[in-house]
């Protein structure tokens, strides 16, 4: 038996879908997961019944959930930008106006 040339464009083609496909699984995972703990720590379940849950929760409020994720992104965006101006407002302050230099 021939061992498989990585050189051949179908088995390059054949890595490349195998290679998105348990990508796009382990994504799927994490985030059933992380919504799996969010309701085993608010009901207490157990974590298939949570996942399941999580997901037909998810699935019924998906537009709800997506506009409450875009608002997120924004008010984190500005938080860190937020952060930043006011340290750089702080450090110029200290370092213009301090008595010890």
């Amino acid at each position: 038996m021939e061992k498989a040339n990585k050189d051949n464009p179908v088995v390059k083609a054949l890595l490349c879908c195998t290679s998105y496909l348990i990508d796009c699984l382990n994504r799927f995972v994490k985030f059933i997961s992380k919504t799996a703990y969010i309701q085993i720590a608010l009901t207490g379940k157990n974590f298939c019944a949570a996942a399941w849950n999580g997901f037909v929760l998810m699935g019924k409020n998906i537009m709800t959930f997506g506009v409450v994720s875009s608002i997120g992104s924004v008010f984190t965006f500005m938080g860190v930008g937020f952060i930043m101006i006011a340290n750089g407002i702080l450090m110029y302050v200290m370092l213009n106006y301090s008595p010890w230099y």
